[in-house]
């Protein structure tokens, strides 16, 4: 199963392991790059349960991190309301 299917279909087993080879602190600079600043502490305070939602996330970041996947990699702010999060109207 490649890591692509496993995040799709919320598979744990084949995410621990990539998480395993790439270890904890790589997924978390990751996250954060992605736009996540809720996990705080260093990564062995996470471990392995990073990939498996060990951390609480807030949903606006959340929702970047999803819509960026979906972008191909392109982050950028949610907007909520048909404005955008400089306020200007969509």
């Amino acid at each position: 199963m490649t890591a692509r299917a496993a995040l799709a279909c919320s598979v744990n087993v084949p995410a621990a392991h990539v998480l395993e080879r790439v270890g904890p602190e790589t997924l978390l600079e990751e996250l954060r790059r992605a736009g996540i600043s809720t996990l705080g502490g260093p990564a062995d305070r996470w471990g392995l349960g990073l990939t498996l939602g060990a951390g609480e996330v807030r949903l606006d970041e959340l929702v970047n991190a999803w819509a960026a996947l979906l972008r191909g990699g392109v982050w950028r702010p949610a907007f909520a309301g048909g404005r955008s999060a400089t306020g200007r109207a969509r």
